[in-house]
């Protein structure tokens, strides 16, 4: 076994019988055999250092270890490649020829040989910081599994692995702990050094977390142990030792001077505590001033909170009335148009088309009427209204205005509630000064989207004449249309803004095309729902 091959004191002479053994099991096709002398060659160039070497061997073992079968040997190869890459600082290497470990104990239920490859991954994941959480989750399957086994030296591998990574996080009291746990594994089964570890490596782990929780005595004890066992490399540890001993005699100084700074702080608290005591006094007295003249000035208070809400509640009722007479005045007003349309369409079109106009003119006339009771409506309702007036003013001009309503999937136009006929002004505005000037007509497109939970987005776009147009033949027009529902509206919006303290936003602004030439007009009104 790989054991017995590195405590055999004379290794060269196992050298010389391989080379008499591995022809001859080649003669003999014997898997099993093969399988022996390559690993066995590994663990030859293992010992001297010569890794490429024991890579080469291994890969030689791999075939033979599979077609006999024997699927721990096949594992531990795997392994034993990633130590090797290891042993040759190609890290990345190595971390692929654990998993491939993994992978195959797991497959074939090799416990075992699961639990080393679960070791060596966490061993190759432990300087990666963002990776510890896994290593941790891979040392307790790996801990997990070598105590199903009773397998205690391996166990306290695991533990040795775990203390080193929660002192690189500078978690020092959980590092101690590990490395605590681990060493009395070590020695229970009187294990002091072998090639799964040691305690010298445990007593040097043990003197750093001593030291880093500034337990002095503690480290010193363990750093004595550290070179009692004889490890040359460690020599650089004596001038920490010498430190050591300096920082213990320091501890013991300032212990006796902390003992002479009790018995002067026991004579100063006495003072301060009489000092103390006259200012709770003083502080009680001033507490009770304070209160009375708290007392005297919530009277004060509470009558000027009282007046205020008077105030309020007057400046809310005049802001009520203001907005209840615009309304009154745009009704009248939207009404005066409708009844000049029918006039018009009478006098021009026939009896049948005068009949039907006058249909949609009584189910507008009983919307608006309704409307007008209450200071919102749903968006159905306002759509209905406007779908209306524009189809009667569709038929006054014969056709030549028409309409889209787009209304995006997320708006509940039954549920939202807006002040009635807000939209209606702009949507006549674009009808009376964008398309009535046009001979082919136009299109009047509305959208309605739902950008913010709380905000309603109403776009009305006419591909009409422009303001700019539209100006100049207002000042050209012997009779002048002049816009009363856009005023009114206006006024509306200023007061809702200020009663309800939100911010209802219109913006005009020209459409143009690619040659900057103005093909129309759009409308953007943000109404806070």
């Amino acid at each position: 076994s790989e054991v017995d091959v590195l405590k055999n004191p004379d290794f060269y002479e196992m050298q010389k019988i391989l080379l008499k053994i591995t022809p001859l099991a080649h003669e003999l096709k014997q898997n099993d055999l093969l399988f022996e002398c390559y690993n066995n060659w590994f663990v030859f160039y293992a010992y001297k250092s010569q890794h490429n070497l024991a890579i080469k061997y291994l890969n030689l073992a791999i075939p033979y270890a599979l077609k006999s079968k024997q699927y721990f040997a096949l594992a531990n190869c795997y392994n034993n490649l990633g130590v090797s890459y290891g042993q040759l600082n190609n890290k990345k290497q190595a971390y692929i020829y654990y998993l491939k470990s993994l992978e195959i104990a797991q497959k074939y239920k090799q416990f075992l040989a699961e639990a080393f490859a679960l070791n060596n991954i966490a061993d190759a994941l432990k300087d990666s910081l963002h990776l510890q959480k896994k290593m941790i989750a891979y040392l307790q399957r790996a801990e997990y599994l070598f105590v199903k086994l009773n397998r205690p030296i391996f166990v306290a591998q695991g533990w040795v692995f775990l203390g080193q990574v929660f002192y690189k996080n500078k978690e020092y009291n959980k590092a101690l702990f590990q490395f605590k746990k681990a060493r009395k594994v070590f020695d229970d089964y009187k294990w002091t050094e072998g090639a799964y570890g040691d305690t010298n490596s445990i007593d040097k782990n043990l003197y750093h977390s001593y030291k880093a929780l500034k337990q002095y005595d503690k480290a010193l004890l363990y750093l004595e142990k550290y070179h009692a066992f004889g490890d040359s490399s460690l020599k650089s540890e004596i001038k920490n030792k010498n430190d050591i001993q300096q920082a213990i005699t320091e501890k013991e100084l300032s212990q006796q001077a902390v003992s002479q700074l009790k018995t002067s702080e026991i004579i100063l608290q006495k003072r301060i505590q009489l000092f103390l005591i006259s200012g709770v006094c003083l502080l009680l007295i001033l507490l009770f001033v304070l209160l009375w003249y708290n007392r005297k000035l919530n009277g004060k208070n509470k009558d000027l909170v009282a007046k205020s809400e008077i105030i309020k509640d007057i400046t809310y009722k005049i802001q009520t009335t203001e907005i209840t007479a615009l309304r009154a005045q745009m009704n009248p007003h939207f009404i005066f148009n409708c009844l000049n349309s029918i006039q018009l369409f009478t006098a021009q079109n026939n009896p049948d088309k005068a009949s039907e106009y006058l249909t949609k003119f009584s189910r507008l006339i009983r919307l608006v009427l309704d409307n007008s009771k209450t200071d919102k409506i749903s968006l159905t309702n306002e759509l209905e209204t406007l779908k209306l007036y524009i189809e009667m003013e569709s038929m006054r001009f014969r056709g030549k205005v028409k309409h889209e309503i787009n209304i995006a999937d997320d708006v509940d136009v039954s549920f939202i509630q807006i002040p009635p006929l807000l939209i209606q002004p702009f949507v006549e505005n674009a009808i009376w000064h964008g398309l009535m000037h046009k001979e082919e007509g136009g299109t009047i497109k509305i959208t309605i989207t739902q950008p913010k939970e709380n905000i309603l987005l109403v776009e009305v776009v006419d591909n009409g004449i422009g303001r700019e147009k539209a100006m100049e033949y207002k000042s050209k027009s012997a009779t002048k249309h002049k816009s009363y529902g856009m005023k009114i509206t206006a006024d509306r919006i200023e007061l809702i803004n200020q009663m309800y303290q939100t911010n209802t936003n219109i913006k005009v602004m020209d459409v143009k095309n690619d040659k900057n030439e103005v093909i129309g007009t759009k409308v953007i009104i943000e109404i806070p729902i």
